[in-house]
């Protein structure tokens, strides 16, 4: 079976993926959704990964790799997983993809926030 028989995994409307860069509009769409009862909201879910990944230095390196998951995979696993409540918002920034497999592309809703 090649890749294009495969059968396309069913997607989840609820869960919102935002990808762009620092210093946009998406934190405050990020705190608009975050009003939302219905709502469960991620801020930056893959920055431990990567920084993890990437060696990035930065001050506060130490705290965020202690406070979040770096495994790319489980943190995407997370991310499709049954949640609490029934929408979920994840804002990303774009460069944070880095060792992430097609998992999440292919299980969620995404938009650019630009």
């Amino acid at each position: 079976m090649t890749e294009a028989d495969r059968p396309l995994k069913q997607i989840d409307p609820y869960c919102i993926n935002c990808w762009s860069g620092p210093r946009c509009c998406s934190t405050s769409l990020m705190y608009s959704f975050a009003q939302r009862n219905d709502t469960q909201v991620l801020d930056e879910p893959l920055y431990a990964s990567y920084l993890k990944i990437t060696g990035a230095q930065r001050p506060y390196r130490d705290l965020v790799l202690s406070a979040q998951e770096a495994d790319a995979h489980k943190v995407a696993a997370h991310i499709l997983g049954p949640r609490n409540k029934p929408v979920l918002y994840a804002k990303h920034i774009a460069k944070h993809k880095v060792g992430l497999d097609q998992s999440l592309w292919q299980g969620a809703q995404h938009v650019v926030g630009v």
